[in-house]
Parts: structure tokens; sequence; C-alpha cells
């Protein structure tokens, strides 16, 4: 028995209208709508009065231009505070912590946002300083020393290396390679190398960093 249903193609969900229009359409609808009220009421008011039809549009005009000045500006207005909101957003992202967004009347519904949102970036600010790693505070003193330095983790990985430890190497010093794969033996708690003979007296450094045992090879 041949089938004789068809197979449908999938519809798109069409979406609600309230959905098809962002909050600044919206406002911009809502504040167009608002106008027209008032033009008909206005001219419907004038008409039952007797006005002629050419003073009912002589004063329609006149109340134009204020009216849709007003309706502009309070447009206007939300859009720039919005845009002002998004500007210091995007600053504090950037990392800049010394600018400061212009003080809103304690009533504004976007005072508690930027509040929140300054608070949000001090506190990142705080934690970023505070989770500053040690291997960028030694990049920044050891860089430039003669003397061979570098840095293990607790689980004897390579965190840092400073120039004269590379060139002593001889051989790729990546982060993250085990201190096995660069030719360190670790004996008894304590790192020593072959490149590295009697006469380097090697020192080795373990300490607790972020309750976490780490260890400088220093010869």
């Amino acid at each position: 028995m041949p089938n004789n249903i068809k197979a449908g193609s999938a519809k798109t969900p069409v979406k609600p209208f309230a959905l098809k229009l962002s909050h600044e359409q919206w406002l911009a609808f809502g504040l167009a709508c608002t106008l027209t009220i008032i033009f008909s009421l206005t001219a419907a008011l004038t008409y039952k009065m007797g006005w002629s039809k050419l003073a009912i549009a002589t004063l329609l005009f006149f109340l134009a231009y204020p009216l849709i000045w007003l309706a502009w500006r309070s447009y206007h207005f939300w859009r720039q505070t919005i845009m002002q909101l998004t500007t210091y957003t995007q600053v504090i992202l950037e990392g800049e912590t010394n600018l400061r967004f212009k003080v809103q009347h304690k009533d504004n519904l976007l005072a508690e946002l930027q509040q929140e949102i300054s608070a949000l970036a001090i506190g990142n600010a705080d934690k970023a300083q505070q989770n500053q790693t040690l291997e960028n505070v030694l990049s920044h003193i050891l860089d430039s020393w003669p003397i061979p330095v570098c840095l293990f983790d607790e689980n004897t990985q390579l965190s840092y290396r400073n120039i004269a430890m590379k060139d002593k190497i001889q051989q790729p010093m990546l982060i993250g390679t085990s201190a096995a794969d660069l030719g360190f033996v670790m004996e008894n708690d304590a790192l020593s190398h072959s490149q590295f003979n009697q006469q380097w007296q090697c020192q080795i450094i373990s300490y607790l960093y972020q309750q976490k045992k780490c260890h400088i090879f220093l010869p």
C-alpha cells in the first residue's frame, strides 16, 4: 500500500512580538505611542469644543516641537546613561582602575548596577594582585642574574629558569618539564645535575608556597 503521508518540513517557531524588539526599541515605541495618544486626545478635545480644523492643526503644530523634544531628551538621557555604563565596564576590563563613574542619583536604577560593577572590578584587581605567582616575581629579579637559577613546583616540574640556567644546561627548558627529563636527579630531597660539577657549590631551597612545597635550585 503506497504511503500517502508526506513528510512536512520543520517549521521554525515564531518568536513572540515582545521578543523581537530590544529594550531600546521598546522605549522608542513607547514614546511614539505616548505622543500619538497626546495628539489624538488634544485633537478630539478641541474638536468637541468646536475648534476649526485649521485651529486644531495649528495647536498640534505648536505642541509637536516641545513634546517631541521632551521625548527625544528622555530617550537620549536613557541611552547616554547606558553607553556611559558600557564604556565604564569596558575600560575596567582593560585593566584601568583610576576611572570613576559619574555619580548617579541614589534612586537611579543603574546606580546599584554601577556599584556592583565597581565592587567586582576592585575584587578582581585585588585577587589578581594576590595571585601574582612567585615565578613572575623571580622573573623580574633573576632574569638578568649571571648565576643559574631554576624553580621546580611540588611535582618537580619546571616553573621558572633564568637565562643563565638555559645557557648552562644547553638544552630546551620548557616550563612544565619534569626535573628528570632535564637531567636533574632528586636524592634525599635534594636536586643535582651533571652539568654542575664539584666546582659548583649547589644549594637547594625548599619552601611552602600557597601550601605547596617547591624547590629552588641555586648553584
